[in-house]
Protein backbone atom coordinates (compact mmCIF):
# COMPACT_ATOMS: atom_id res chain seq x y z
CA UNK A 1 0.00 0.00 0.00
CA UNK A 2 3.07 2.19 0.42
CA UNK A 3 4.68 1.60 -2.73
CA UNK A 4 1.09 2.94 -4.33
CA UNK A 5 0.77 5.77 -2.45
CA UNK A 6 4.46 6.99 -3.23
CA UNK A 7 4.04 6.36 -7.10
CA UNK A 8 0.84 8.44 -6.53
CA UNK A 9 2.32 11.00 -4.99
CA UNK A 10 5.10 11.10 -7.62
CA UNK A 11 3.23 11.04 -10.35
CA UNK A 12 1.22 14.04 -8.91
CA UNK A 13 4.55 16.15 -8.61
CA UNK A 14 5.25 15.26 -11.96
CA UNK A 15 2.31 16.07 -13.61
CA UNK A 16 2.36 19.69 -11.55
CA UNK A 17 5.70 20.67 -12.75
CA UNK A 18 4.47 19.27 -16.46
CA UNK A 19 1.70 21.86 -15.92
CA UNK A 20 3.84 24.56 -14.46
CA UNK A 21 6.66 24.04 -17.39
CA UNK A 22 3.89 24.18 -20.06
CA UNK A 23 2.39 27.25 -18.38
CA UNK A 24 5.96 28.79 -18.52
CA UNK A 25 6.85 27.39 -22.14
CA UNK A 26 3.64 29.42 -23.58
CA UNK A 27 5.33 32.60 -25.32
CA UNK A 28 3.77 35.89 -24.02
CA UNK A 29 4.03 38.16 -27.30
CA UNK A 30 1.40 40.89 -27.78
CA UNK A 31 -0.41 40.95 -31.40
CA UNK A 32 1.38 41.27 -34.23
CA UNK A 33 -0.46 43.27 -35.62
CA UNK A 34 -0.84 45.65 -32.90
CA UNK A 35 2.72 45.79 -32.71
CA UNK A 36 2.94 46.88 -36.84
CA UNK A 37 0.55 49.34 -35.76
CA UNK A 38 2.26 51.23 -32.54
CA UNK A 39 5.31 50.90 -35.11
CA UNK A 40 2.93 53.24 -37.73
CA UNK A 41 2.45 55.56 -34.48
CA UNK A 42 5.88 55.56 -33.64
CA UNK A 43 7.10 56.47 -36.61
CA UNK A 44 4.40 59.55 -36.83
CA UNK A 45 5.39 61.09 -33.88
CA UNK A 46 7.46 63.39 -32.59
CA UNK A 47 9.32 63.07 -29.61
CA UNK A 48 11.75 65.56 -28.39
CA UNK A 49 11.78 64.27 -25.02
CA UNK A 50 13.14 60.80 -26.11
CA UNK A 51 9.93 59.27 -24.24
CA UNK A 52 9.61 56.11 -27.07
CA UNK A 53 13.27 54.88 -26.71
CA UNK A 54 12.42 51.70 -25.12
CA UNK A 55 10.12 51.55 -28.41
CA UNK A 56 13.03 50.26 -30.12
CA UNK A 57 13.40 46.22 -28.03
CA UNK A 58 11.72 43.87 -26.73
CA UNK A 59 7.14 43.07 -26.52
CA UNK A 60 5.01 46.50 -26.17
CA UNK A 61 3.61 44.68 -23.10
CA UNK A 62 5.99 42.64 -21.75
CA UNK A 63 8.95 45.09 -22.32
CA UNK A 64 6.67 47.85 -20.80
CA UNK A 65 6.92 50.35 -24.02
CA UNK A 66 6.36 54.21 -22.32
CA UNK A 67 3.23 55.47 -22.99
CA UNK A 68 1.42 52.01 -23.98
CA UNK A 69 -1.13 50.12 -21.26
CA UNK A 70 -1.42 46.42 -21.87
CA UNK A 71 -4.18 44.11 -20.24
CA UNK A 72 -2.58 42.06 -17.85
CA UNK A 73 -3.55 38.83 -19.17
CA UNK A 74 -3.44 36.56 -22.52
CA UNK A 75 -6.83 36.56 -24.13
CA UNK A 76 -8.51 33.99 -25.92
CA UNK A 77 -6.51 33.83 -29.22
CA UNK A 78 -3.26 33.55 -27.01
CA UNK A 79 -1.78 37.21 -27.78
CA UNK A 80 -1.33 39.95 -24.98
CA UNK A 81 -3.02 43.15 -26.38
CA UNK A 82 -2.57 46.92 -25.81
CA UNK A 83 -5.60 48.16 -23.85
CA UNK A 84 -4.51 52.28 -24.73
CA UNK A 85 -1.94 53.95 -26.16
CA UNK A 86 -1.88 57.37 -24.28
CA UNK A 87 1.31 58.61 -26.17
CA UNK A 88 -0.11 62.72 -26.10
CA UNK A 89 -0.39 62.58 -22.51
CA UNK A 90 3.36 61.97 -22.40
CA UNK A 91 4.25 64.72 -24.40
CA UNK A 92 4.26 63.26 -27.70
CA UNK A 93 3.04 65.09 -31.26
CA UNK A 94 2.28 64.53 -34.64
CA UNK A 95 5.36 65.17 -36.38
CA UNK A 96 3.85 66.36 -39.56
CA UNK A 97 0.33 68.62 -40.08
Amino acid sequence: MMKIGLRLSGFVYAAAAYCILLHLAVAQITDPSEVSALGAVKNSLSDPMKHRRNWERGDPCTSNWTGVLCFDAVLNDGYLHVREPYVLSIGLSPSKF
